[in-house]
């Protein structure tokens, strides 16, 4: 887990050095075939189901959502990336 605590830990410093202010906002939905993300300045991204490794919430904040992904990147080659949304309430990150 200490990858993905290292990650968080980025991502979240660099949400506090923006003093808090919402980043990019986004509209998260579980499908069968994995995580839908849309936002207005970057479109729809789908995240795969059989990509994703990890979706938890995270003891750093109780409304920050993580989740871990396969992606393929360049020359083909896997990269696994850290990805999170701070969610409004608690109870959608359940």
């Amino acid at each position: 887990m200490h990858f993905i605590d290292k990650s968080v830990r980025i991502l979240w410093d660099n949400h506090l050095k923006h003093h808090g202010h919402a980043g990019i906002k986004m509209r998260l939905t579980l499908t069968q075939g994995g995580l839908k993300v849309n936002t207005r300045d970057h479109g729809l991204t789908e995240y795969y189901g059989h990509r994703i490794h990890l979706v938890k919430s995270h003891h750093i904040n109780p409304k920050l959502i993580v989740w871990v992904y396969q992606h393929v990147g360049k020359n083909l080659k896997s990269e696994i990336r850290c990805h999170a949304a701070l969610c409004e309430k608690v109870k959608h990150c359940k």
